[in-house]
């Protein structure tokens, strides 16, 4: 218990039963634009990647579409029997300047809530784009629900 209290901040309550939500912590994986006027997935796309074949088929588009060991690409190995990633991937917009981001992760009693949003809302610029970001969290057991 104290090694859930100083690293994830649950606490339990005076029925000696945890608190929730409890923040899950997430490292960046992946995180920009598809410049290609291509979609890259289906607009919208939010996954869990649990195995190693579903990730080397999202590595080998981000490749394809954006560029050779695309830069935005920060993790190409997971260690998926201790980790998952979790994708989200925006519509096709006609401007550049979109953003997705993934914000938090938040463990419930039920589930894991991921929550999202589009931080940069876009400019000018005549460019066709699709946002992505790819993040890492412990495995879990618990189902993914993104907000």
């Amino acid at each position: 218990m104290v090694i859930c209290t100083l690293m994830f901040g649950c606490k339990k309550d005076d029925n000696n039963s945890i608190s929730y939500p409890i923040n899950v912590p997430f490292t960046k994986v992946a995180k920009g634009y598809n410049y290609n006027a291509q979609s890259m997935f289906p607009s919208g796309n939010k996954n869990s990647l649990t195995d190693s074949t579903q990730w080397k088929k999202v590595l080998v588009k981000l490749d394809s579409l954006i560029s050779p060991n695309n830069p935005d690409i920060f993790i190409r190995t997971v260690d998926f029997n201790s980790y998952q990633l979790l994708s989200v991937v925006d519509s096709v917009r006609y401007s550049g300047g979109w953003s997705v981001d993934i914000l938090s992760i938040k463990e419930y009693q039920n589930s894991i809530e991921v929550s999202v949003a589009n931080l940069e809302k876009g400019n000018s610029d005549p460019e066709v784009t699709q946002p992505y970001h790819i993040v890492r969290i412990t495995k879990q057991a618990k189902p993914i629900v993104f907000k």
